[in-house]
C-alpha cells in the first residue's frame, strides 16, 4: 500500500527513493487542519443522515475524484439515497462550479425533500466567488478538493465550520508544508484519495474501504490530467500501474475491466496495463463522454459493480470517443487552414482561432495540436447558447500554453479586467468565455498580457545514449526502473544510428 516518504538528503537515497517508490507512513494531507475540519464534518454528516452532494469537474479527475468520494462515504456507512452526484454540462453550464446547476437540482427535489445541506466540489471551486458565496447563502456547507490557482487577490470567503478548502496551492510557505511531497501538483482525484484515507483512518467504517481500486482511479486521473510525476504523483502511478496489470485488482473496477476487453491490449506495448493505456486509450474514452455529452456515462462506467452493469457505459463512452475523433478530424484541419493565414500575417506570441459552429468539446484538444504544430500558445473557441440571453451566444473556448506563458493566470487577469466574462486554470493550459463585442479584440487583449516577446518553442530531443551502447533486454531493465514516464520525467531518447525508417505510425 503506497505511502509517501519525504526525499532523502543524500543524493544516492533519493535516486534509490526514486527507481524503488519505497513506502513510508504516513498520508502527507492529514496533517493539515483543513483536512482534520473536513473529515470532522463529513462524519458529521454520516452522523446526522445528511443528503451529500457531489459536485465534480466532467473531465476524468473530476469522475474520477466523484467516485472515489463516493466509495469513501459508502465505506463509512451513508447510504446510497443520500449520495448525489451532479456535472455541469460543458455545452450548456461550461466548466467549474455552477450555482445554476446546484439551483436546479435543488429545485428538482419534490418539496425540498433530500435537500442536500452538503456540497463537495471536486476539481473545482477554488475561484468559483459567486457560486460558493450563494452557496453558502442558501445554508449549504462546502468542501472543496481542487488544484486550480487561486486567486490571490480575491479569496474566498472565510467560514469556518461552513467552508472547508483543500487545495495545497494555497498552503505554501505554511509550518505544516512539506514542498518535497510536491502536493502541489496533485490532481483532484489524487487528493481526493488522500483525504478518503484520513477519513477512513479515524472512522469507524461500515464497509471495507477499497484502497486498491482508489488507487488505480487515482493513478489514473493523475496520468490523463497530464500532472507531473514526480514525489506522490510518481508514487500513486507507479502502484496504480501495478494494480491494474493484476486482474484481481483491476476487478475492483468492472468498468475498466469491460474497458479493457472492448478496447483490447495496447498494439504497440502488448498485454501489460502503461500510462500510455491510461492516457491514450482509458482517459480519452473516459473524457469523450463529457466532452461530447454528459459525464453520467462515464461515472456510471467507473461506479459499476460489475460487468454486466459496465457494458451499457462502456459502449456509450467508446460511441463518445468515436464521435469525437470524427469532429476533431475536421475541426483540426479548418483550424490548421486558419492558423496558417494567422500565423503568416503576424507571427503572434498567442494563435487565436474562432470559429461560431466548431464543437465546444473538441476546442481543447484542437488547441493543443495548433501548439504542438507552431510551438506557440494556442486558444480555439467556439459559441455557446447564452442561458441569460435566449437566441443569442457567448463564446467559450481553451487554451494550451508554452512554457514561460502561464495561461490560467492571463485568463484570469483578463476576466477581473472585463476583457472577458470569465477565465482561469492552470498555467499550460485554460478556459474562457467572451462575448462578440470581447472577440473583436481578443487576440491583442491578450498577446499584450505575454510576458515579453515569446518565441515559438521547437521540438528538441537530448540524446542520453545510443541503443548500441547495451543489448535490448539491458535497457528495457533501465526503463521498467525509471518508468512510469510523463510529465516531468520524459522517457529517456537513444540515438539509434543507420537505422531504416520502415513506416510511421499516427496516434489518435
Amino acid at each position: 500500500i503506497p505511502t509517501f516518504l519525504p526525499t532523502p538528503p543524500s543524493d544516492a537515497q533519493a535516486v534509490a527513493t526514486f527507481l524503488d517508490s519505497r513506502p513510508a507512513l504516513s498520508n502527507p494531507l492529514s496533517k493539515f487542519p483543513e483536512c482534520q475540519a473536513a473529515c470532522e464534518r463529513l462524519r458529521q454528516a454520516k452522523q446526522q443522515g445528511e443528503h451529500i452532494l457531489l459536485y465534480g469537474d466532467f473531465d476524468c479527475d473530476g469522475v474520477t475524484a466523484v467516485t472515489l468520494m463516493h466509495d469513501v462515504l459508502r465505506a463509512m456507512g451513508v447510504r446510497r439515497s443520500q449520495i448525489k452526484c451532479k456535472f455541469p454540462h460543458r455545452q450548456h453550464n461550461g466548466y467549474g462550479l455552477k450555482w445554476s446547476v446546484i439551483e436546479d437540482h435543488i429545485q428538482s427535489r419534490r418539496r425540498n425533500k433530500n435537500r442536500p445541506s452538503l456540497v463537495i466540489a471536486l476539481d473545482c471551486g477554488t475561484t468559483a466567488h459567486k457560486a460558493v458565496r450563494k452557496l453558502l447563502s442558501a445554508q449549504m456547507d462546502l468542501i472543496i478538493v481542487d488544484h486550480h490557482d487561486p486567486d490571490a487577490d480575491q479569496p474566498l470567503p472565510a467560514r469556518p465550520g461552513r467552508l472547508f478548502h483543500l487545495n495545497p496551492k494555497l498552503w505554501r510557505g505554511r509550518r505544516e508544508w512539506e514542498p518535497e511531497h510536491k502536493m502541489d501538483n496533485m490532481c483532484a482525484a489524487g487528493l481526493a484519495y488522500l483525504l478518503g484515507w484520513a477519513l477512513v483512518s479515524g472512522t469507524r467504517c461500515e464497509k471495507r474501504w477499497k484502497r486498491d481500486r482508489a488507487l488505480i482511479l487515482a493513478g489514473l486521473a493523475t496520468c490523463v490530467d497530464v500532472m507531473e510525476v514526480t514525489g506522490i504523483n510518481r508514487v500513486l502511478l507507479k502502484h496504480s500501474l501495478f494494480l491494474a496489470n493484476d486482474p484481481s485488482s483491476l476487478a475492483s473496477v468492472p468498468g475498466l475491466t469491460e474497458l479493457k476487453d472492448k478496447i483490447g491490449p495496447d498494439p504497440r506495448t502488448g498485454l501489460p496495463v502503461t500510462e500510455e493505456t491510461y492516457g491514450y486509450y482509458w482517459g480519452p474514452r473516459l473524457n469523450a463522454a463529457g466532452r461530447m455529452a454528459n459525464a453520467d456515462d462515464a461515472l456510471n462506467l467507473l461506479l459499476a459493480t460489475d460487468e454486466i452493469k459496465a457494458a451499457k457505459p462502456v459502449r456509450a463512452c467508446m460511441k463518445w470517443n468515436s464521435w469525437r475523433k470524427a469532429t476533431e478530424l475536421a475541426m483540426g484541419e479548418e483550424a490548421r487552414i486558419m492558423a496558417v493565414e494567422q500565423n503568416a500575417r503576424t507571427k503572434p506570441s498567442i494563435i487565436t482561432l474562432c470559429k461560431p459552429t466548431w464543437h465546444p468539446g473538441v476546442v481543447g484538444i484542437v488547441a493543443s495540436r495548433i501548439r504542438e504544430q507552431y510551438g506557440r500558445a494556442a486558444i480555439v473557441a467556439s459559441v455557446h447558447p447564452d442561458p441569460k440571453k435566449p437566441g443569442k451566444g457567448i463564446w467559450k473556448g481553451s487554451g494550451r500554453s508554452v512554457k514561460g506563458l502561464p495561461m490560467g493566470s492571463i485568463f484570469h487577469q483578463a476576466s477581473k479586467e472585463g476583457v472577458i466574462v470569465e477565465g482561469g486554470g492552470h498555467p499550460i493550459a485554460g478556459g474562457l468565455s467572451f462575448r462578440e463585442k470581447q472577440r473583436v479584440n481578443l487576440h491583442a487583449e491578450l498577446a499584450s498580457r505575454a510576458p515579453g516577446e515569446l518565441a515559438p518553442v521547437a521540438p528538441s530531443v537530448e540524446m542520453v545514449a545510443s541503443a548500441s551502447s547495451f543489448y535490448p533486454f539491458e535497457w528495457a531493465a533501465i526503463f521498467r526502473r525509471l518508468a512510469p514516464f510523463g510529465n516531468g520525467n520524459p522517457p529517456p531518447a537513444l540515438i539509434v544510428e543507420q537505422a531504416e525508417l520502415l513506416g510511421i505510425r499516427v496516434r489518435t
